[in-house]
């Protein structure tokens, strides 16, 4: 393909995609708003805090990953101070995960963000995002 042609759509479509992403979190960066280096580490961050309690396999469960890139993931968030372990009461051999203060601040001033970005969009637009998104999501 010549430089001068343009992409075909869904290559165009893939590239839009993958650099919105890119631009959001770069944005949010230079506004000083904390946000994470992975989509992992982000999708974990609103799992914890969705189900606290959870526990390892729940996570690799979640993301469809091993258990020990799951660790690495959690490894990286308690490193940071978002997320701490806590050993179950009943069994010592359990270790719980729960959102630390600092994590779940840093989890709402992210949602808040991305709530300003998104009210840029009309509802009928919100919801053809949502349709599109999720036909893309159950396409394997």
């Amino acid at each position: 393909m010549k430089k001068s042609q343009k992409p075909p759509l869904q290559q165009e479509l893939i590239s839009t995609i993958f650099s919105s992403t890119r631009i959001i979190y770069t944005r949010m960066h230079e506004k000083g708003i904390p946000c994470l280096g992975s989509p992992l580490q982000r999708e974990t961050l609103r799992f914890i805090n969705e189900n606290e309690g959870v526990v390892m396999k729940d996570i690799a469960k979640y993301l469809q990953i091993k258990p020990p890139s799951a660790t690495s993931i959690i490894n990286n968030l308690v490193k940071v101070g978002l997320i701490r372990r806590q050993l179950d009461c009943h069994d010592r051999r359990i270790v719980r995960l729960f959102i630390t203060k600092k994590g779940d601040n840093f989890f709402h001033q992210g949602i808040a963000h991305m709530n300003k970005r998104l009210s840029k969009l009309s509802m009928s637009e919100k919801k053809n995002l949502i349709k599109i998104l999720r036909k893309i999501a159950i396409i394997q």
